[in-house]
């Protein structure tokens, strides 16, 4: 694994992490390759149908229409119930059991992650801290708040990847982080390899 910010030796590089963990890394880090914000609203069209891919919420009526995505001022206007954090993990979560062979079992609780109880951890842990490919949860486990994906951590700072961010009626946005300390309020996370035990990389087979 690489890693595009060399800050001594992060999860990212280290060559003993599981064949999840570093899919996970070198897939995020292809869609998201540097620290950004994707937003619904402007930015460059790739940009923008970034976001609209990874949430499958737009701001644009005729891409709704068209692509049968949610939109966001029905969103905004209380006519419909969602999150673009939760969106943007559902889907990576789905990505990860089609490459990986991943079939039945209980349906993925993306919200409410400690539902999941496999794979579920308590923050902070003293014999483990949350890796690359883990997903966070920020909150209370019977009232969370957000969810997002840790792309890369060495000691107590990490870099993210999460959709959520914005100003209701106005944008909602996918960002990749910089360094920073772990998310203000984080209750927990799944560890992904414990959840996803069956995984394997179906392009090295």
């Amino acid at each position: 694994m690489t890693n595009d910010i060399k800050d001594g030796f992060t999860s990212a590089d280290n060559p003993y992490a599981s064949p999840l963990r570093q899919w996970i890394y070198r897939y995020l880090d292809r869609e998201f390759p540097v620290a950004k914000t994707y937003r619904s609203d402007q930015g460059e069209e790739a940009d923008i149908q970034k976001f609209e891919t990874w949430t499958q919420c737009t701001q644009r009526k005729d891409r709704a229409d068209k692509f049968k995505y949610k939109y966001l001022p029905d969103i905004w206007a209380g006519k419909a119930t969602f999150s673009t954090c939760t969106s943007f993990v559902a889907i990576l979560v789905t990505r990860i059991k089609q490459h990986g062979g991943v079939k039945g079992g209980p349906v993925f609780q993306t919200f409410n992650l400690s539902l999941n109880k496999k794979g579920w951890n308590t923050y902070p842990n003293a014999e483990k801290s949350p890796e690359v490919g883990d997903i966070f949860a920020v909150g209370s486990p019977s009232n969370m708040k957000h969810v997002g994906v840790i792309l890369n951590s060495v000691g107590k700072l990490w870099i993210t990847v999460e959709a959520g961010g914005g100003l209701i009626g106005q944008y909602q946005s996918i960002t990749r982080s910089g360094w920073h300390p772990p998310n203000p309020g984080i209750c927990g996370w799944i560890d992904i390899d414990e959840y996803f035990d069956t995984w394997s990389d179906k392009s090295r087979t």
